[in-house]
């Protein structure tokens, strides 16, 4: 992979990394970030200078310190644009900011911008296969996508593939309590809970009331949907009985990464790949694997480690369908999943097998903190497009 063109420095309390860019900004851009792992980013001339991470936006200290971040950047930089990319989260507190400034503004996709902070980092231009695996990105349809395959350049991107999506009920408390992605996962699986054997014991865990609840309002059919990977790893999680709650961000995938980590091989569970407008990954053969193991006595660590491989198998059929299709050869690779040591290691032998170029972080932070750079350099594009 080339070597990334960065200078790293500090100002005041804040680093930042600067990336050389291939092609000349015709204005500058102030971009914003997202909503968790704040950073900002002001893109100038063939250079884009981004921030650490801030924090979380919803913080009030956070939020002042972003606000100091924003007008410390821009006085350092002495740059003034008058151009502002964010998040297409209407609730985001950056995006709201972004809206109550003097200066046009573009929305730019979370997902895309994963992507495209990612071919900047190794100096991709023209069209990527794009893979996005995170915990929540505001998709273009209103729902919480999470599991995305991007035919994209730094401009414009289509969804090409995505992971099948089940109901998420709770909002905030749906990231924390593994039980609700759960539950979510298994309604949209089979339907009645009650009358599904292989899940009793699981559910058992739960508070019955909440429980009755949460089924009383799955049956409405009104639950926003997602296809977020991360709350399929929370999911995952639970019914192993490994992790209940996200104490600490990520806790669940990360405890769910560490008991697969104890079995060195297991044969992956069935998945399909779903024609249509884009391709589809149904999940659903696999949980009923893993429901059907843990029935059988299989231990947590065989059966983490046969998610894990699952995974990467269906990722990889799907990006490999995808590139095929679009006649694309180079992946690029981002979002918080991608932390995820074997995930990560499995999905690129199988992409390498399939002749595809992959790429992915290794300098820059594979979480949302590259989000504002990658909306910095979309926003850029689009204006050049615009003339």
């Amino acid at each position: 992979m080339p070597e990334l063109p960065t200078e790293q420095f500090d100002w005041g309390q804040v680093a930042t990394t600067c990336i050389k860019l291939h092609a000349e900004a015709s204005q500058p851009v102030l971009a914003l970030g997202a909503e968790l792992k704040s950073s900002v980013c002001v893109l100038a001339g063939r250079e884009a200078v981004f921030t650490e991470h801030l924090g979380d936006l919803a913080e009030p200290g956070t939020y002042r310190k972003f606000l100091a971040t924003v007008e410390a950047l821009q006085k350092k930089l002495g740059v003034k644009p008058a151009i502002v990319a964010c998040d297409l989260h209407p609730s985001y507190a950056a995006t709201r900011y972004a809206h109550s400034l003097n200066m046009k503004t573009i929305g730019v996709q979370h997902h895309h911008a994963h992507v495209v902070a990612c071919m900047a980092e190794h100096e991709l231009t023209g069209q990527v296969v794009g893979l996005c695996c995170d915990g929540t990105g505001y998709g273009l349809d209103g729902s919480i996508w999470g599991c995305e395959v991007l035919v994209c350049d730094n401009a414009a991107f289509r969804r090409a593939g995505h992971l099948r999506t089940f109901p998420l009920i709770g909002g905030d408390a749906a990231s924390l309590e593994t039980w609700r992605p759960a539950v979510g996962l298994l309604h949209e699986i089979f339907g009645d809970l009650n009358a599904e054997k292989l899940t009793a014991s699981c559910l058992n865990r739960v508070d019955q009331k909440a429980l009755e609840l949460m089924q009383s309002r799955l049956k409405t059919g009104r639950a926003l949907r997602t296809s977020s990977l991360g709350r399929l790893f929370d999911a995952v999680a639970f019914l192993l009985d490994i992790c209940d709650r996200n104490i600490t961000e990520a806790a669940a995938p990360m405890a769910l990464e560490a008991a697969a980590g104890n079995c060195d091989f297991a044969e992956p569970f069935d998945f399909e790949i779903q024609p249509g407008q884009a391709f589809e990954m149904d999940y659903r053969p696999m949980i009923r694997g893993l429901l059907e193991g843990l029935k059988a006595g299989q231990s947590q660590e065989a059966l983490a480690r046969a998610f894990h491989e699952t995974l990467a198998a269906m990722l990889a059929d799907c990006v490999t369908r995808v590139a095929e299709q679009a006649g694309l050869d180079r992946v690029a690779l981002s979002g918080g999943c991608f932390m995820n040591r074997i995930l990560t290691k499995r999905l690129k032998e199988l992409l390498d097998a399939a002749g595809l170029k992959v790429f992915y972080h290794t300098r820059i932070p594979t979480s949302d903190v590259s989000i504002s750079l990658g909306q910095a350099i979309s926003a850029s594009a689009r204006l050049g497009q615009e003339g």
